[in-house]
């Protein structure tokens, strides 16, 4: 159900409806009631997961009300969402006014849960055709089905639609611009919020979309600008402080990131907030606070799809790992084997092995597993900066150098370039004055990001194209210019 649709119950009218109902199921008395709201209650119920009541409410809707649509409606698309779609057909196909819109929804639905988005489209022309009464609205639930569905070019059909023949309805500036965020169109979704927002500066959806929008550009200061004024109007929004919690993220800043992620889930604790406030942890090398995070996610790990067990057992892995509990660290990947090269791949298995066996001090049984991660990888080049930064990171400094050296050769490409901060931070450690310094000046120009994070503790206030001056000043005594 859309936003608007949900809201709907918080209305104090359904809710007197719903107390009506549950009163008089609890004593056990007889009650009679419109089959929409009967329907609306099993909704509620089903919205909230509660689908033994919402049954017990539909079949009350039916027994009172055999030929009305709704109920038959709900009970068509109950079918559909467990994945039963010849009944479902059934169920709507035999419902008495096959002409009314909500069977015609329906019947679109049913088609695009098939992928058969023609027949879909071609349901709902025909419905227009027949309707007289409500066709606004008939284009905006359209569109919202297919948007429900992220098949945004019908959506964007049925959006237009509605706007050429009805350019006042409200709602249609806030759809499109859903739908062109769906499509990647970021620039024109942003004008559209903007819009809104000049209209209402206090629409705190739209400063959320907003928000989100820029943050799937990369504008990540943007959206966390826009974020900021949703927090001025409400402090307490859970949107904005998780929004803004993964720009941080993103941006490597994972000091502010886990302020705000405290603050979200507080709010509203969900596991993929935990997750992701885990990961922050383990970044900031909080490796402890970082496993009391995921440990509350994974208390509900069953109701998880694999793909999220996979991304839970794996950061698990490595925070076992770090925290120096080796055999832990290798049973979670051992029960979790299948599953990663499942929904992942063999390569990626071997390499996190390998990183566990590295840092817990086994070099030969992770160069093993990086060995075999190399032959099966796609992307050599990639596979090896992995495994090279590895090294580095576990203060294997030589054998670093001998990977991402290779990468080298030419730069490029991305991984070539990204190789460079680290190579100069090998040859620091190593104390090679003459390699330091040529492959920080290289960093400093091609690869500006990672290398600020790696040196700026060493060159305070400088930006990164400028650390090799000063890097060339303390070696030799004298800037390279002045050579």
């Amino acid at each position: 159900m859309r936003e608007e649709d949900l809201s709907y119950f918080d209305n104090e009218e359904f809710k007197n409806t719903l107390r009506t109902y549950e009163e008089a199921m609890q004593q056990n008395q007889p009650i009679y009631m419109d089959a929409d709201d009967l329907t609306d209650i099993a909704e509620y119920y089903m919205v909230n997961d509660q689908e033994p009541m919402a049954n017990k409410a539909i079949a009350l809707a039916v027994s009172l009300h055999p030929d009305s649509v709704d109920p038959q409606v709900f009970l068509s698309r109950q079918e559909m969402f467990h994945n039963r779609i010849e009944r479902a057909h059934q169920i709507c196909d035999a419902i008495p006014d096959q002409d009314d819109r909500e069977v015609h929804l329906l019947r679109a639905e049913l088609f695009i849960r098939e992928e058969m988005l023609e027949k879909a489209d071609e349901v709902i022309n025909q419905a227009c055709e027949k309707l007289v009464e409500e066709k606004d609205r008939f284009f905006y639930d359209a569109a919202s089905i297919f948007m429900d569905y992220m098949q945004w070019g019908y959506a964007l059909k049925w959006c237009n639609k509605l706007r050429t023949e009805y350019p006042r309805f409200r709602g249609v500036t806030e759809m499109e611009a859903e739908i062109r965020m769906g499509l990647g169109e970021y620039d024109e979704a942003i004008r559209l919020w903007n819009m809104m927002l000049d209209i209402n500066a206090y629409n705190t959806k739209a400063w959320l979309m907003l928000a989100e929008t820029q943050h799937a550009k990369e504008d990540y200061m943007g959206a966390i600008d826009s974020c900021e004024y949703l927090l001025a109007i409400n402090e307490h929004d859970f949107g904005a402080l998780s929004t803004i919690a993964r720009c941080y993220f993103d941006t490597g800043e994972y000091t502010k990131a886990h302020q705000y992620f405290e603050k979200a889930i507080a709010e509203e604790p969900n596991n993929t907030l935990y997750h992701m406030h885990a990961m922050c942890l383990f970044l900031l090398s909080e490796y402890d606070k970082a496993k009391q995070q995921l440990q509350k996610a994974c208390e509900t790990m069953a109701d998880m799809d694999t793909e999220a067990k996979v991304h839970f057992s794996i950061l698990n892995a490595l925070i076992e790992s770090k925290l120096n509990n080796h055999v832990r660290a290798t049973e979670i990947l051992d029960e979790m084997k299948s599953l990663i090269i499942q929904n992942r791949n063999k390569q990626e298995y071997e390499l996190i092995c390998g990183q566990v066996m590295l840092e817990n001090g086994f070099t030969a049984e992770a160069r093993e597993h990086f060995e075999e991660a190399m032959l099966q990888s796609d992307d050599y080049d990639k596979t090896a900066l992995i495994i090279g930064i590895s090294y580095y990171e576990n203060e294997m400094y030589t054998e670093a150098v001998n990977l991402l050296l290779a990468l080298t050769d030419t730069l490029d490409s991305l991984t070539a370039t990204h190789a460079l901060p680290y190579l100069a931070m090998c040859y620091m450690k190593m104390q090679d004055t003459q390699g330091f310094v040529r492959y920080l000046r290289l960093a400093g120009q091609l690869c500006p990001d990672v290398t600020q994070q790696l040196f700026e503790d060493y060159f305070p206030g400088l930006q990164p194209n400028e650390y090799y001056l000063y890097a060339h000043k303390n070696a030799y005594g004298f800037f390279p210019e002045d050579e």
